[in-house]
């Protein structure tokens, strides 16, 4: 990440968005907006009312869609739009439409204003010593101008920001008198200016295809404003999902998006993929570099489906991408093609040895087969697979990781928990049609009764949320992490214009886009919701998102926490000595240089990605001083990774050892994960937890 990602990346963002639809004509619009009406009045569990508050609501965010951070529309131009207000809930009805057709001219004479501002700009001096600010934290520094010559200045403003911050690496620049600095700052002047043009330059050479992908934003905001997680699948999006689903052609197993900031992030990884396999690839881990047959590639002009298409080429079979993770880390990933099997079990499970055995097994995603049939298998057979060669291997216990699993199946979920409880129900959900009811344990008996750690942080939502839980009530976990994400909810992916009633898997095949919506909620067997408080563990560690918004809190149209009255009776386990474990982990955590320096880098987590807003002068030393606070602090995020300390032997189970000495592709992924595995210090801390947990029942 890098300060300047809200200023040339966001009107990329804003050019670029992930709106790449192509419809017939304005037939199809009005029948694609029945169609949303359709599937939030029959569907979802929560419908908002289709009036002309919700009008306003999807006016807003249209607009916000598109004049991100108010660097394209004037106020001038809002006023003329605002006669739609209060008239797009008859669109969403199935009515006539106009709002996009008149929201297309402004946004094409914005564009054009845009690229004659940037054309001066080529010629023009920037003034670097007047009264600029640098905001972070909100929106303080970006707003809707009021008029040509305001939107002139703004677009001054950015690409002032957008060069210094180009300036700000080198430095042998000291200030504005340095004897380079006119040389260079021409240099990075023309290339953010160059690069913009070719952005608008690619969206004013379209005709109708420009109508189409504002549409394609409007439907968006249709559906999404009902809640945080429903959505318009758009033609690219829904393709990529399909393409997920091949098992003949080499794929690497993920997906990218565009970001709001207009960074290339992973939409989702497949599992079983080589992406899957190296377990350090996850959702919305941000893109800096990568490297096509060895060959680096700078997508920095490439919008998102040309880079997609050069990622897929048929000549392209061994990529390397540094990833930026949520917390600021980076890690750099090899991936080799394969063609992604059913029967190849995308988890790998592996035992930790010090003076005891404990199993350690990673689950990115509760993934399922819908390709097989209705009752395809998934995650849990899977799992069943790998708790079979932990047990041959006579582990003690069982560190089940689910950091950064954003979530999946809701069946694979309840089979997954019936592996580790004997019997009774599991959790509740409330749906519209069937209202509440208990999910069961669908088997009698477990696969596994030994101690169980699991892994948690505030990147693990919905069904990661559900098992966490669900073993947290029954007493047969020891929940160790940070708080998770706090999504409680359910929903379903359908074809556009397809009732479930007529749903087959035909549907999907024949479909070019789709909506996923919000149908269920979800209640612990207490009776209470995850919905945005999230899972509290019983031993806690150390978040480095504590001070940075990501969470389902945070999201504008998340739905509020609520009780259920359906709480059943069950036979919990003997409670487990949490006090304990977690008095033994704090003075540990004391102890530990690692978690010293984590909680310390907690404290001093950079202002650009604080939830704080704030704000100072826009000068090159300014800059450069935000910039090297969050490059610094990064740098000693990625240094605790390298002092970490050799605790336990890592080792593969017997029979995944016999396939790595068969495949050296399999082998080098083995050891590649064997290597994250030693040097988590994390995981380390979960060991010496299920350690005391054993200790203490002897």
């Amino acid at each position: 990440m890098n300060l300047g990602y809200f200023l040339i990346t966001l009107f990329l963002s804003s050019v670029f968005c992930a709106f790449a639809q192509v419809y017939p004509k304005d037939a199809q619009y009005i029948k694609t907006c029945k169609s949303i009406y359709d599937a939030i009045t029959t569907y979802h569990i929560s419908p908002k009312p289709i009036d002309d508050e919700y009008s306003k609501i999807v006016f807003q965010n249209t607009i916000e869609s598109i004049n991100e951070k108010g660097i394209l529309f004037t106020t001038e131009d809002l006023k003329k739009l605002s006669k739609f207000e209060t008239s797009l809930d008859e669109e969403l009805k199935g009515g006539s439409l106009q709002f996009i057709n008149d929201l297309s001219v402004v946004y094409t004479k914005r564009l054009k204003a845009i690229n004659e501002i940037l054309d001066k700009l080529l010629v023009d001096k920037i003034n670097y010593i007047n009264n600029d600010s640098i905001y972070w934290g909100g929106d303080a520094s970006d707003f809707s101008p009021e008029n040509d010559q305001e939107l002139e200045k703004a677009w001054k403003r950015k690409i002032k920001m957008s060069v210094l911050l180009g300036l700000s690496t080198d430095l042998t620049i000291k200030d504005l008198k340095s004897p380079e600095f006119a040389t260079k700052e021409a240099a990075i002047k023309k290339k953010v200016i160059t690069k913009l043009l070719k952005a608008i330059s690619n969206k004013l050479s379209e005709t109708y295809g420009m109508v189409d992908r504002l549409y394609s934003s409007y439907f968006d905001c249709m559906i999404s404003c009902q809640d945080a997680h429903s959505n318009f699948i758009s033609k690219d999006v829904w393709m990529q999902f399909h393409d997920d689903l091949s098992k003949t052609e080499s794929q690497f197993g993920f997906n990218i998006k565009e970001s709001e900031a207009g960074e290339v992030q992973i939409a989702s990884v497949s599992p079983g993929s080589p992406a899957w396999k190296v377990n350090v690839i996850h959702a919305d881990d941000i893109l800096r570099k990568i490297k096509l047959n060895n060959v680096s590639l700078d997508f920095s002009e490439l919008d998102i489906d040309e880079l997609y298409t050069q990622i897929r080429s048929p000549k392209v079979t061994f990529i390397e991408m540094e990833l930026q993770k949520a917390d600021g880390t980076s890690v750099i990933v090899n991936l080799t093609k394969e063609v992604i099997l059913n029967e190849d079990n995308a988890i790998k499970s592996y035992v930790l040895k010090k003076d005891k055995k404990i199993g350690y097994l990673a689950l990115p995603g509760f993934y399922f087969d819908s390709e097989q049939n209705e009752f395809g298998l998934g995650c849990a057979n899977d799992v069943a697979k790998e708790i079979m060669k932990l047990k041959a291997e006579g582990v003690e216990g069982l560190v089940f990781d689910l950091r950064y699993n954003g979530g999946g199946s809701m069946k694979e979920v309840q089979d997954l928990l019936g592996l580790f409880i004997s019997e009774g129900p599991l959790f509740s959900i409330i749906e519209k049609e069937t209202g509440a009811k208990l999910m069961k344990d669908p088997n009698r008996g477990s696969l596994f009764d030994q101690p169980m750690v699991v892994m948690v942080n505030g990147q693990s939502a919905s069904a990661s949320e559900i098992f966490a839980s669900t073993l947290q009530d029954y007493n047969r976990a020891v929940i160790v992490g940070s708080k998770t994400y706090g999504k409680a909810t359910g929903q379903i992916t359908i074809p556009l214009g397809i009732k479930l009633e007529n749903l087959t898997a035909d549907s999907y095949a024949k479909s070019t886009e789709g909506l996923k919506v919000t149908v269920m909620k979800i209640f612990r067997l207490s009776g209470k919701s995850n919905q945005k408080i999230g899972v509290q563990p019983d031993v806690v560690l150390p978040d480095l998102f504590e001070k940075i918004d990501y969470n389902e809190a945070t999201s504008p149209y998340a739905l509020p926490n609520e009780l259920t009255s359906k709480i059943p009776v069950i036979k919990t386990l003997p409670k487990l000595p949490i006090a304990s474990l977690m008095a033994n982990s704090e003075a540990r955590q004391k102890e530990n240089a690692d978690f010293r320096k984590t909680k310390d880098l907690i404290v001093k987590t950079p202002r650009a990605l604080q939830k704080t807003e704030g704000g100072m002068p826009m000068t090159l030393a300014n800059v450069r001083y935000l910039n090297t606070e969050y490059t610094t602090w990064l740098d000693a995020v990625k240094q605790i990774k390298k002092q970490v300390v050799k605790y336990y032997e890592v080792i593969p189970t017997k029979i995944d050892g016999k396939l790595a000495g068969l495949d050296d592709i399999y082998k080098n992924t083995q050891l590649e994960t064997m290597k994250e595995i030693e040097s988590d210090f994390y995981l380390q801390e979960s060991f010496k937890v299920i350690s005391d947990l054993l200790n203490i029942k002897k």
